[in-house]
């Protein structure tokens, strides 16, 4: 699967990435977690680090066999100029949140999805985010 998807963005050593590993239905957790697994194994293998891994029956299709596998790099982009100043300021605190999370502070749950809409260009707003240790 891996090798289909890792040439395909591309992903590079050192990227973080969110891994969502889907059961079709039939499929059960055990076995999605043997192939999550074996997925992790080879993103670390490639410098690839997995930031948060999603595992479980989350698209099925009227018990089918099989897993779906997604796999979505973590970056931010440059702001936009349409932005407001507040968001520019909240993004710049985003960038600083996430440099801190390398030194042992959490990043917060909801700066994921942020992230995400951010390089779908879907985020109208930023909303506040706090970094703690």
């Amino acid at each position: 699967m891996l090798d289909i998807i890792i040439p395909d963005l591309p992903f590079e050593s050192g990227d973080e990435v969110v891994v969502l590993l889907s059961g079709l239905g039939a499929t059960p957790v055990m076995e999605q977690y043997i192939v999550y697994n074996r997925v992790e194994e080879i993103l670390t293998e490639k410098g690839i680090k997995v930031h948060r891994s999603y595992v479980g029956n989350y698209f099925t299709s009227l018990e089918m066999m099989g897993v779906t596998l997604t796999v979505k790099r973590l970056r931010l982009t440059v702001i936009p100029e349409s932005w407001s100043r507040k968001s520019k300021r909240r993004m710049r605190n985003l960038r600083k949140c996430l440099e801190m999370r390398q030194k042992g502070y959490v990043l917060p749950r909801m700066a994921v999805n942020i992230i995400s809409a951010i390089n779908q260009r879907s985020a109208p707003a930023l909303p506040r985010i706090i970094c703690r240790k």
